[in-house]
């Protein structure tokens, strides 16, 4: 088995910041990061910065030290990593709302864990459609992990946003659970070719020729950010700058930031 790890990050303009960050790489084992900041929680894109690296510490401890965690735990440690170094910068908790997704091959087995919304992707080959699995919040306002870092903000979080998390597989009905309730999955790496992370941005691509008929399926979107060809190298950054150019030219912008990032998992490229 081939094993390669990308990703892509744009913002859905060249005029603001971009507040999602994303991060993959091969050593101590592949690995998927992004995180997409709030957009009404000033400095968001540094806290998606620092909770994306303080992740990939995590990742590094479970994989040369030994140190395995189970969902919360490693969620919990990853915020309290964050938050140090935001205090470091003399910034507040809050640019820490963000989202946070994350993904590791080992053992044969793909881990992802998703904290806050976003979609996975599944690819079995070419010639089949890819699955899509949508973690989505009823009210659209995520429960991120810089609540826990503070009871008084979870708390009001709980007053007043407190709604169920909606997970859509494929064309199954949408299944309901808490809005805090753990996300995550494993996956056999020898059953696919490639295993995706990506925000909530590909949900917001729309047709300015056809703005009433609404945004794109995101489900149409990660097939077309999916269809890889070369997977040497930079090979999400390829597609993904393939794809929005094609989009482009079909007049379908982004109205939102995206990160994409994906994980190879069958034959290299001749």
């Amino acid at each position: 088995m081939f094993i390669n790890a990308d990703h892509y990050v744009t913002g859905k303009s060249r005029h603001r910041l971009c507040e999602d960050y994303a991060v993959s790489g091969l050593s101590p084992v592949p690995y998927l990061i992004l995180s997409d900041g709030c957009s009404s929680s000033p400095g968001s894109h540094l806290g998606a910065m620092l909770l994306t690296r303080a992740a990939a510490g995590q990742i590094r401890k479970r994989f040369t030290e030994g140190k395995a965690s189970a969902y919360a735990d490693f969620g919990r440690s990853v915020a309290y990593r964050a938050a140090l170094m935001a205090r470091l910068m003399e910034l507040p908790e809050t640019v820490l709302d963000a989202t946070l997704m994350v993904a590791w091959c080992a053992d044969d087995m793909v881990t992802v864990r998703v904290y806050g919304d976003g979609f996975i992707t599944l690819v079995k080959s070419a010639e089949t459609e890819p699955e899509v699995i949508e973690i989505a919040f009823e009210t659209n306002a995520p429960f991120y992990l810089s609540y826990g870092l503070n009871t008084d903000r979870a708390a009001q979080y709980r007053r007043e946003m407190e709604g169920v998390k909606r997970i859509r597989r494929g064309d199954d009905p949408p299944a309901s659970v808490a809005f805090d309730a753990p996300v995550e999955y494993t996956f056999p790496a020898s059953e696919y070719t490639a295993v995706a992370l990506a925000s909530d941005g590909v949900g917001a691509l729309t047709d300015r020729s056809a703005p009433e008929a609404g945004h794109i399926s995101p489900d149409e979107v990660l097939g077309e950010l999916t269809a890889f060809k070369n997977v040497n190298g930079a090979f999400v950054q390829r597609r993904a700058r393939k794809a929005i150019t094609s989009w482009e030219k079909r007049n379908i912008v982004t109205t939102d930031d995206l990160s994409f990032a994906a994980l190879w998992l069958g034959e290299e490229t001749p």
